[in-house]
């Protein structure tokens, strides 16, 4: 049987129960008001925190939308439990970790999941960095034999670029990260104006990796004002000529 228990609100009895049947899941009636007035009830359904982590609360325009929904969510909670207890120790011990490492810094485990899966298995698919830059070529050769980027353009990225790949190899290229940019942009011994065309090639393949979906983001972005001062002096006020963008 449901255990229910009846408060009196003013002249209305309100009714609260269990639902499903010793499931610590409640159900209470509520009064709708508006200006003052009372007009019919609703029915709230209240899921304690020792089973939902935190305590949940959800209104329902009639009973049986509220029993319905509480029966589904004690099935759903039951799988939970059950999936639970599926993992082996070694799981169990595993996620205790994680939780205890991310609580700390405020990160919940899905949420440090989500950002893993973006980074480290990226929509696109993997993309080594000279895969990434042969792309881009083939991509600007169609470009430059439909008369929409100048061959000067053209050779310029193309040398620049396989610079770039001769240089990361076959690293994935959701894995380049801006102080190993920064460190090839050193590693040129050019001038300031020059490295900065190199860091703008940097940024295209980068940009494009990104909407591509081969990587999360653009690490190039990041590339600050005081790494401008530092890596490419002198190519403050020098602009290269707008080329098409690859997005």
């Amino acid at each position: 049987m449901l255990r229910m228990a009846a408060t009196r609100t003013g002249q209305n009895k309100l009714k609260q129960w269990e639902h499903p049947a010793k499931s610590g899941i409640w159900i209470a009636e509520v009064l709708n008001r508006s200006g003052g007035e009372s007009f019919g009830v609703s029915y709230k359904v209240t899921l304690p925190a020792k089973l939902a982590g935190t305590r949940q609360r959800k209104q329902f325009g009639t009973q049986a939308l509220a029993e319905e929904f509480a029966t589904s969510e004690q099935d759903r909670l039951r799988r939970q439990g059950q999936e639970g207890l599926s993992l082996t120790p070694a799981q169990r011990r595993e996620v205790a970790t994680a939780l205890e490492r991310l609580a700390p810094a405020g990160i919940g485990i899905l949420e440090a999941v989500e950002f893993a899966l973006r980074h480290m298995r990226p929509e696109g698919g993997d993309r080594t960095v000279k895969e990434v830059v042969d792309e881009m070529v083939a991509m600007k050769k169609g470009w430059l034999a439909t008369g929409e980027l100048r061959p000067s353009s053209f050779r310029d990225f193309k040398q620049r670029a396989e610079r770039f790949a001769d240089y990361f190899g076959s690293a994935q290229v959701k894995s380049v990260t801006l102080p190993e940019v920064k460190t090839w942009l050193r590693s040129l011994g050019l001038s300031g104006r020059s490295v900065k065309n190199y860091r703008m090639t940097a940024s295209e393949i980068m940009r494009h990796s990104h909407t591509k979906k081969y990587r999360a983001d653009n690490p190039l972005d990041e590339f600050s004002k005081s790494d401008r001062r530092e890596l490419e002096p002198g190519g403050e006020n020098f602009r290269e000529p707008a080329m098409r963008s690859v997005c």
